[in-house]
């Protein structure tokens, strides 16, 4: 199971760790994973959506971190840009967020939690999902029983 730092600290923007393990490319998957030991990237959940940034290896080469994803056993997915080469376990990493998407998430996030009492409490009905990201928000909602 990958500890989430952002649960400690959800200003953190690097941080260290250590490759755990790496998932290839399949059948199923086309881009490479790594998963971390700890992480500060936030994976897509709760209607918010996940961080990107880079992982630096200890010999100074950086892979881009395109999306994050949870995995069922608790594991957190750093799908990567196609790199050169594969990182393997064991090795050191410096893990590096985007400080500007991350905070634009979190506002945005925190509005919909304002948003969503404002028109409840106007409607008489209640938020049941969203979507927020850069270029679309979608709500749903349900009326109250």
């Amino acid at each position: 199971m990958t500890k989430r730092l952002y649960y400690d600290n959800s200003e953190i923007h690097e941080f260290d760790s250590v490759v755990e393990g790496v998932a290839p490319p399949s059948a199923d998957e086309s881009r490479p994973a790594v998963i971390l030991r700890e992480t500060a990237f936030y994976p897509t959940s709760g209607g918010q959506v996940h961080d990107t940034g880079w992982l630096t290896l200890e010999g100074a080469e950086r892979l881009r971190v395109t999306e994050v994803a949870d995995a069922e056993d608790g594991r957190i997915l750093h799908y990567l840009e196609a790199p050169p080469r594969l990182p393997v376990a064991g090795v050191r990493v410096r893990g590096s967020i985007d400080p500007e998407r991350r905070r634009d998430h979190m506002q945005q996030h925190s509005g919909q939690h304002v948003l969503w009492q404002l028109l409840s409490s106007f409607t008489g009905c209640r938020p049941s999902r969203s979507t927020w990201a850069k270029t679309i928000a979608r709500l749903i909602w349900r009326r109250r029983r």
